[in-house]
């Protein structure tokens, strides 16, 4: 069924382009409104109009419905979902719903919620972790809540993308070595000065 939900709607979910309908699930990282529209107007680029399903949370429905406008092809759905299960033909996905009804889209799109494979680690060292279950770094050089402690890649970032965890490994590589030279020499690494030349 990984084939009909996804989480990357600029990798997946092509494949079904000019379908009907597709869903999202506004649930976990998915649950706020900014982020729910922002999925859904991904999905929107592939089929004729999105639902965004809300698992039984009236309160996120009328927030999102709220924010959709008069435009955008999106409905919203509160209904309690029961279960998934492949489309007819393998194709799409069915939704099955508390009340006995069921929808079938042509995808469903969401993020499930992120937690670290470590956490264990990330407790010994008293890290700080955000509300989104990630650790808790400072830019540019993804630093942790522990000085000289840097982060990066999937583990201390909302974007689980590739590219992006090349850019945080190059920033935390250069963090690192500001770090370790400033401690040879008694000093302020660069990541102690920016932080400490940022507005209160």
């Amino acid at each position: 069924m990984a084939k009909h939900r996804f989480h990357c709607l600029f990798c997946h979910g092509y494949e079904q382009r000019g379908s009907e309908s597709s869903g999202i699930l506004a649930i976990d990282d998915v649950a706020p409104v900014p982020i729910c529209l922002h999925v859904a107007r991904n999905a929107a680029q592939m089929t004729k109009s999105v639902t965004i399903y809300t698992h039984g949370n009236a309160a996120s429905a009328a927030e999102i419905q709220k924010a959709i406008g008069p435009v955008a092809p999106f409905t919203v759905d509160s209904r309690r979902i029961t279960k998934f299960e492949l489309g007819a033909n393998q194709l799409g996905i069915t939704i099955h719903f508390e009340d006995g009804s069921s929808k079938e889209e042509a995808f469903l799109g969401h993020k499930p919620k992120s937690a670290l494979k470590s956490s264990f680690l990330a407790e010994q060292l008293g890290l700080g972790i955000t509300a989104q279950g990630d650790l808790e770094v400072k830019p540019p050089f993804s630093e942790t809540t522990l000085s000289g402690c840097f982060a990066a890649g999937d583990n201390s970032s909302f974007l689980k993308t590739t590219p992006n965890a090349v850019n945080t490994g190059a920033n935390s590589a250069a963090g690192v070595a500001s770090h370790v030279q400033s401690r040879k020499y008694g000093q302020k690494s660069l990541s102690e000065f920016m932080q400490a030349q940022k507005p209160a």
